[in-house]
C-alpha cells in the first residue's frame, strides 16, 4: 500500500476552516493569500516583459 495514508481520521475534529463560525476569518485569510499571490505573479510578469521588451 505504498503511497496510500492509511491514517484513520474520522475520530478527528474538523479543522476552524471548516467551522461554520470560523467561515468569515477563513474566507480572509484565503481571499487575502490569493491576493498577494495574484500582486506577486502580476509584478514577475511586468518584470518579465519590460526585460523581454
Amino acid at each position: 500500500m505504498d503511497g496510500i495514508n492509511a491514517i484513520d481520521y474520522s475520530k478527528h475534529e474538523d479543522s476552524k476552516i471548516l467551522q461554520e463560525k470560523y467561515v468569515e476569518e477563513s474566507y480572509k485569510i484565503i481571499r487575502n493569500s490569493v491576493l498577494t499571490a495574484q500582486s506577486k505573479v502580476y509584478t514577475a510578469v511586468n518584470s518579465a516583459m519590460v526585460q523581454a521588451y
